[in-house]
């Protein structure tokens, strides 16, 4: 389903896919990880676990940042060696860099208040909510 400007509105089965995904075994682990590891389709790489164990970023948060509907997704932008990523922003306020190409979770950073706030204002206004703070 498409909103305005290309944006993609939730479906019932984002919906249904966002209630399996927060409510399912893997989202309540409270480990972090030590090495790199595979989630679904998503490598978790050895930058990406060192940075989850730095700001404590557990396996179940990056899990419902992957596998649940984001609030945002970034532009595909590139590196000084060329290499392509995108941001992806969650409601549980994680924000994941990925390799669209291989499918490599290449960073996990938390979002501070003030960010995810702009985020969910510019959402709710391009979908014609009213943006009220909780």
């Amino acid at each position: 389903m498409q909103g305005k400007k290309g944006e993609r509105k939730m479906g019932i089965l984002d919906i249904i896919n966002d209630i399996i995904h927060t409510h399912c075994l893997k989202s309540k682990n409270k480990r972090i990880p030590s090495r790199s590891y595979h989630d679904g389709k998503y490598r978790v790489s050895k930058h990406a676990v060192g940075r989850m164990n730095i700001r404590k970023i557990s396996k179940g948060k990056l899990h419902v940042n992957l596998h649940t509907t984001p609030i945002k997704i970034g532009k595909i932008k590139y590196d000084e060696r060329n290499r392509p990523s995108y941001e992806r922003y969650s409601k549980n306020r994680i924000n994941s860099r990925i390799n669209p190409l291989t499918n490599n979770v290449n960073t996990v950073n938390p979002v501070c208040r003030k960010k995810y706030e702009k985020i969910m204002k510019e959402r709710n206004k391009a979908n014609g909510k009213i943006f009220k703070r909780s």
